[in-house]
């Protein structure tokens, strides 16, 4: 309580006060400022759209003088050009935007978003060396801050760069840590990215089937929380994976998905990685022109961008593409041109890669010696980026529990006896059961793998006996709409109504009924129900797994174990009669 001599002085400052940081907060921003923030992060995938927006934020900010305004509008400019695929002209309007970053709290989340995405700009542009330095500064930003969530990002950032540079033990550490920070803040939203980079890590260490669940975690984190950027990188990656798996169907039917996406919210670098991958596809399914065509949609744009790393991984598959094709020279141009980018950016597994690939050409043009320099070189690398120092760690472990160890049998002896007598024991019953266990699970695996075996080949049979028959049924349906059966893919139960899909549709066509009614209409057109809610064409199942079966069209759909019975009762029965 101030003395009643002093309070009109005190009560003079706090007013002067409030006035002084109610100015500073309107030079800083305004209501139509945010107004305008709000509609950009309604388009933060449409490029076109970010640009408009922020060259009104701009235009009223430089007005008003309000310098998060600008920083904001600089913010909006730049990810408009990165979605583009001009990282250059990205890398510009951020520095811009931190120009005009003042030293304030307020302006803090928005110069952190303009440190994040100009570094990487500044990978995608090719210079990996330049956006840690920035990635390293914003973890120790974010650490001086105490501001959590954004140092775990910045955290799984960092460690992208530490991972190219074929650290990948250093990088999973960080990705630990990382990992525990979201779990103890209780935040799932923020993972997808991180298992994003963790899946990358897997790749990269050729665990590819590991790589994949990891994947469809953090795709299934993204769909929850309906993140559309990351579920399109899912979409890419899980792409490279299947193609890496030979599932090519599979491969071309996320790519697609990717580059229809990409292409409408016109960002030009996302979508030509999309086309990359789809020539990967193609190149891998023996149609090389088709790879052509496709790699060459990508190189026109990573050139037109400058995403220097890209062109690195397009060249090393033209180069492979070629040497499919038997042109040895336009082979080893394009080797050429890969390495000397993974040399100029230190992308050591890239280099690795290209090493083992370069021999291979020069092999099939009868140059084996200087095949075999290039094979020693791809060694050393992997050596050299494999290298860990867990070993080193072990012993240490081990040599200190062994001193203590010691100690403790030198103290009491005869108490150390029987504290080993009764672990012995209990670890004899704890094998035992686990053994049980271990076969319990071995024997029901094989009962499950011999179902799935007879499921697919009762599939097989299936679709030999119904080769022949191509007579179309006409479905009618409460909604007026007629379908032909033999073009039904599928039908999903949606509470009360039915969505039937049908080919070259993307839209479902919906009506009132039940999936019990349904299922009875259609038991001669050759459907069969796989789960509660899913009736399925037999004649569109393409592979059938333990728990769900993709159509033709890449579409995989869940395979109850309750129908699974059912579905080859009516497989059986249709193969024979």
């Amino acid at each position: 309580m101030y003395p009643l001599t002093q309070l009109p002085r005190a009560i003079l400052f706090f007013f002067i006060l409030g006035i002084s940081a109610t100015a500073f907060t309107q030079n800083l921003t305004d209501a139509t400022v945010e107004s305008l923030v709000n509609r950009a992060r309604k388009n933060t995938n449409n490029s076109d759209s970010l640009k408009a927006i922020g060259n009104q934020t701009l235009v009223h900010a430089k007005k008003e003088d309000l310098a998060l305004g600008k920083m904001e509008a600089y913010f909006m400019l730049g990810y408009s050009s990165y979605l583009k695929g001009d990282f250059k002209e990205a890398i510009n309007a951020f520095e811009k935007g931190l120009e005009k970053a003042p030293q304030d709290p307020e302006t803090y989340p928005t110069a952190y978003r303009l440190l994040k995405n100009k570094a990487i700009a500044y990978v995608r542009l090719g210079k990996p060396d330049s956006a840690q330095v920035i990635f390293k500064h914003v973890v120790d930003l974010t650490k001086e801050r105490n501001d959590a969530k954004n140092h775990a990002k910045a955290l799984s950032d960092y460690a992208i760069g530490i991972k190219n540079k074929g650290d990948y033990s250093q990088a999973l550490d960080i990705y630990a840590r990382t990992m525990e920070i979201w779990d103890s803040l209780g935040v799932d939203r923020y993972k997808t990215s991180l298992l994003l980079n963790i899946g990358l890590a897997q790749n990269n260490l050729k665990q590819t089937d590991r790589s994949i669940q990891t994947y469809h975690e953090g795709l299934a984190l993204a769909k929850k929380f309906k993140v559309d950027r990351d579920i399109y990188r899912f979409y890419n990656n899980l792409a490279v994976n299947y193609t890496n798996k030979k599932q090519y169907d599979s491969s071309l039917y996320y790519s697609r998905k990717s580059a229809v996406y990409y292409k409408k919210n016109n960002s030009g670098a996302s979508e030509a990685l999309a086309y990359q991958n789809m020539g990967k596809a193609f190149m891998l399914l023996a149609q090389q022109d088709s790879a052509s065509y496709y790699y060459t949609k990508a190189e026109t744009s990573y050139k037109n961008t400058g995403a220097k790393a890209r062109l690195g991984e397009l060249y090393f598959l033209r180069s492979s593409n070629n040497h499919k094709q038997e042109d040895y020279q336009a082979a080893l141009k394009y080797s050429d041109s890969a390495i000397n980018i993974f040399k100029d950016l230190t992308l050591v597994a890239n280099l690795k890669d290209s090493y083992d690939q370069r021999a291979l050409i020069l092999e099939a043009t009868g140059d084996f010696k200087t095949a075999n320099k290039y094979i020693k070189a791809a060694k050393k690398l992997e050596d050299e980026a494999y290298k860990t120092e867990n070993v080193e760690k072990l012993n240490e472990i081990i040599t200190k529990y062994q001193v203590e160890k010691k100690d403790a049998q030198i103290e009491d002896l005869s108490t150390q006896k029987s504290i080993y007598k009764s672990t012995s024991f209990l670890v004899g019953v704890i094998s035992l059961v686990l053994l049980f266990i271990v076969i319990i699970f071995w024997l029901r695996n094989k009962k499950s793998k011999k179902e799935l075996e007879v499921l697919r080949e009762e599939l097989k049979n299936y679709n030999a006996a119904t080769a022949a028959e191509n007579a179309p049924t006409l479905l009618h349906l409460k909604s007026k709409a007629v379908l032909n059966t033999k073009e039904l893919l599928y039908v999903k139960s949606d509470g009360h109504y039915l969505e039937f899909y049908t080919q070259d549709n993307a839209k479902p066509e919906i009506d009132r009924h039940t999936l019990k009614e349904m299922s009875e209409r259609l038991a001669t057109e050759g459907f069969a129900q796989i789960h509660k809610s899913y009736l399925v064409n037999l004649d569109y199942i393409r592979i059938i797994n333990s728990t769900k079966l993709m159509l033709e069209d890449g579409t995989w759909l869940p395979l109850s174990r309750t129908y699974k019975p059912k579905l080859k009762e009516t497989l059986l029965h249709t193969a024979t009669s």
